[in-house]
């Protein structure tokens, strides 16, 4: 399991956790930390053919497009107690979506992508004089492919 770590609007991680039994007991434990580029909003792993792949949105606001960094992560490298840096990473471009994208996720399964945007909540859709440029009002389905054609 993974969960953001934002501590400004600079900096941030995200922390990698695992189920482990003490005393018969599940518990979490803290397993690693991999950077986050700044405001990132949301974050997939997806592990294909014996490879990880990371893909992190970053919102661009109402009016700018969202961006998605794509990475290859070398998951041995993910060690307790260390940050492993995206520039340690392998680095395969980005994705241009429309704007306010937050949340990816991926079926393990199916290998369908979904993301979710904030554009259509109120809030954003119905600002007098500063809408958000392009509204998204539900949920997209995509492929991994569409996101990382090298696999």
């Amino acid at each position: 399991m993974w969960v953001g770590n934002t501590f400004s609007r600079t900096t941030g991680t995200m922390i990698g956790f695992r189920v482990k039994n003490v005393l018969g007991i599940p518990r979490l434990v803290r397993d690693g930390e991999i950077e986050m580029p700044v405001l990132a909003q949301g974050a997939m792993l997806a592990d294909i053919n014996g490879k990880t792949y990371l893909a992190i949105s970053v919102s661009g606001g109402r009016v700018n497009p969202s961006t998605v960094y794509r990475y290859e992560v070398d998951m041995s490298k993910v060690e307790k107690g260390k940050v492993l840096k995206l520039e340690d990473c392998r680095d395969l471009g980005t994705l241009e979506l429309p704007p306010m994208m937050e949340e990816i996720t991926i079926d393990p399964e199916t290998l369908a992508v979904y993301t979710q945007f904030e554009s259509a909540s109120s809030p954003y859709s119905a600002v007098e004089g500063n809408p958000c440029k392009s509204i998204v009002d539900r949920v997209c389905i995509s492929t991994l492919e569409d996101w990382f054609p090298e696999v």
